[in-house]
This record gives structure tokens, sequence and C-alpha cells, in this order.
């Protein structure tokens, strides 16, 4: 089970949608790509504005795209 963090404010439509697409069995119905750079780092686009990142298969970070570029820097300063 994922871990979901959520990034600043999200609508609570945004993050029914997230966690309707977290909780498919079968994740290759979802339009997912994979992050270069990391080994398990997956996003996915809910909306224009809001992304989903999946890191290392265990968390879960939702969060308007600001937010997830800065996640993102993060994460690799962390990782490397």
């Amino acid at each position: 089970m994922l871990r979901i963090e959520i990034m600043g404010k999200c609508p609570n439509n945004i993050i029914k949608k997230a966690k309707k697409l977290l909780n498919l069995p079968n994740m290759s119905s979802v339009n997912h790509k994979k992050l270069s750079g990391f080994k398990k780092a997956y996003s996915i686009r809910v909306n224009q504005n809001y992304r989903v990142l999946i890191a290392n298969g265990t968390n879960a970070y939702i969060g308007s795209h600001n937010y997830y570029d800065k996640k993102i820097k993060n994460l690799k300063k962390v990782n490397h």
C-alpha cells in the first residue's frame, strides 16, 4: 500500500481522482511516465496542473506542478 502525502492545497476532486488512479489493480491502464535519474519513480498526470509522484514504490505525493518540481529536485538531492 502506498503512503499518500498531499503537497500544498489540492481540491477534493483532484485527491479523489488521484486515489482512484493509484488504487487501480493494473497500472498499465494508467498513463504514467518513468522519471529519469531514478530507479523506481513514476509520474501520473491527474489534471493539467496536478501530478502524482510515486517514489520508490512506497510513497505517493499529490500536488500542483510547482510542488511536484520541488519534490523531484529534493529527491534527487537526497538520492545522490
